[in-house]
């Protein structure tokens, strides 16, 4: 017998994939629930204009967002937002490519330091950047860097910058839960890639060392990051954070993820990162580290 069927069904082309779900759900979260990317500046509000996907079969009223950010030509063609686009009935659409994955700068400035001696056992260090997250893979033995890459955060579907993601975790139901799974899916994508590029098996990895800024390393921790985004701005937590990382990081079901500390809610992991990396207080003179990323912050040691 064939199932029975108790929502609307939604094809997106062109990876095939087919999603369920009730009536009045809007395309963008039929996108997110069949792990679609669809762009998104502003997190689904209808301000940016650029979750444009095609309708290729299926009835799709035109919505006011539709007429302020796409042309009469477009919409003639199908063109619609897929955060405007509240569904009631089947529908097929195409979704246009999201941003190619970033080339971004794995390789800079080192400091040698100890390690343990443990033959056969690796290490991952990440950036969990805003827009892009770069991981290096090291022997535990010797500190060597065996592999070395970049994705684009999954997270910008739900809005390109902190603020945005901020809003939509603390004002979605399970909005957290879904910017967490997110930034997870990015680190494990990236994790099979480094270890394939390095001939290394995952469960040889018995630790994974997170950096980034406080509201990504609050939502890699599935903390509703809502306080950093409001006056007067306080983190939950400032001290680095180690947490099993067996549900979070495929690896060795022992191994730990550990976190950098953050000073605030705008100086986070990250610059404390830049800080020990370029040893800042180290000088005789004064230096100055500028990290200018989605958000810039800037220390003088």
């Amino acid at each position: 017998m064939n199932p029975i069927k108790t929502g609307l069904s939604v094809t997106f082309h062109p990876s095939g994939r087919t999603v369920e779900v009730t009536s009045g759900t809007t395309l963008m979260a039929a996108a997110f629930r069949a792990r679609v990317p669809v762009s998104s500046s502003c997190g689904g509000y209808g301000t940016c204009g650029e979750c444009r996907v095609r309708i290729v079969e299926g009835n799709a009223p035109v919505s006011e967002a539709d007429k302020e950010h796409l042309t009469e030509v477009d919409r003639e063609e199908g063109w619609r937002l897929a955060c405007a686009l509240e569904l009631d009935r089947d529908l097929i659409c195409s979704v246009p490519p999201t941003q190619p994955q970033p080339q971004a700068a794995i390789h800079g400035v080192s400091r040698p330091h100890e390690v343990d001696s443990r033959p056969g056992r690796f290490g991952l260090a990440f950036d969990l950047g805003t827009t892009t997250v770069a991981g290096v893979l090291v022997d535990l033995s010797d500190g060597r860097t065996l592999a070395a890459g970049s994705r684009v955060n999954g997270q910008v579907t739900q809005g390109a910058d902190v603020i945005s993601r901020a809003a939509f975790a603390h004002s979605t139901s399970s909005g957290t839960e879904k910017l967490q799974g997110l930034a997870l899916d990015t680190l494990n994508t990236l994790v099979e890639s480094l270890c394939r590029d390095a001939s290394v098996a995952p469960h040889a990895i018995y630790e994974a060392v997170v950096t980034g800024n406080a509201i990504m390393l609050h939502l890699l921790l599935g903390m509703d990051p809502h306080p950093l985004a409001i006056a007067p701005f306080h983190p939950i937590f400032t001290l680095s954070r180690d947490v099993e990382a067996a549900g979070l990081l495929r690896i060795n079901p022992r191994g730990r993820m550990v976190t950098f500390p953050i000073i605030s809610a705008y100086a986070g992991g990250d610059l404390v990162a830049g800080i020990y990396a370029t040893d800042l207080t180290g000088g005789e003179a004064p230096n100055l580290l500028i990290d200018l990323g989605t958000n810039t912050e800037v220390a003088l040691g």
